[in-house]
């Protein structure tokens, strides 16, 4: 349907062939003609050509999809292709939405299944974007990071009562064991019964977890490592963690005591 059309298909959509002066992607079918060559073809030659390389196109990106199955990379991928065209973008937001506020029924079982079958933590680094709060195994880290993290029992100085305060440090990059390092020592010896936190692009997370991904590989410009989150947001994140009623110290980087 799309040959006799003259639409050819790529890794980011469908294009015309009129109008083009070079191919905007490569298959053999069309290796050897110019989009001018092919325009001025007899209509059916023309077809057979557009269909086979769209039939090379097709099987290009199973073969794509199947590997990002294997490597863990499929919803970046389909989060990548939401941008082709607006009716995929606008379904594509629907299934976000769906993740961000689970609802009851089918869909939502649907999308606690989703949740519970990523692995949070992988190899590598995980590439930012718009999305990237939203993404599975992201929202999963979140949901064992609420539930299974527990503040210090006992601090550095001996003592084991509970924690006085929460120091954010913010404007840091990884690794934070040299970046932020300077300013956890500080915050301790002020006040030793202080949970540290770090500020990343997904959110505070404890200076204990400094060294695991994918917050430590976050593949994004160092501007957006300055970039500070509104008190409300910050709030929020240390509410899911039990420490709301603490009071929050937003702290930078500093060079060692």
């Amino acid at each position: 349907i799309f040959a006799r059309d003259d639409r050819i298909l790529t890794p980011h959509g469908t294009v015309k062939l009129d109008g083009l002066a070079e191919w905007p992607t490569h298959s053999a079918a069309l290796f050897g003609h110019t989009p001018e060559e092919v325009r001025d073809m007899d209509s059916e030659v023309r077809s057979v050509l557009l269909a086979h390389h769209n039939l090379e196109a097709t099987q290009a990106e199973l073969a794509r999809c199947r590997e990002a199955i294997r490597d863990g990379s499929i919803w970046q991928l389909a989060e990548r292709r939401s941008h082709a065209n607006p009716h995929l973008r606008d379904a594509f937001a629907w299934v976000l939405e769906q993740l961000e506020d689970i609802p009851d029924g089918p869909v939502g079982t649907s999308a606690l299944d989703l949740l519970a079958s990523t692995d949070p933590v992988r190899s590598g680094g995980e590439n930012l974007s718009d999305d990237v709060g939203a993404r599975p195994h992201i929202l999963h880290l979140h949901a064992l990071l609420s539930m299974r993290w527990r503040s210090p029992g006992s601090w550095w100085d001996g003592s084991d009562s509970d924690p006085e305060r929460v120091v954010l440090i913010e404007g840091a990059t990884p690794p934070w064991r040299d970046s932020a390092l300077g300013a956890v020592v500080s915050a301790l010896l002020e006040e030793p019964r202080s949970i540290i936190m770090l500020s990343t692009p997904l959110g505070p997370i404890p200076f204990t977890l400094e060294d695991v991904s994918p917050w430590c590989h976050l593949e994004c410009p160092d501007d957006v490592w300055v970039d500070s989150y509104e008190d409300e947001e910050i709030a929020e994140s240390l509410a899911e963690l039990g420490l709301a009623e603490l009071p929050l110290v937003r702290a930078e980087c500093c060079a060692m005591p």
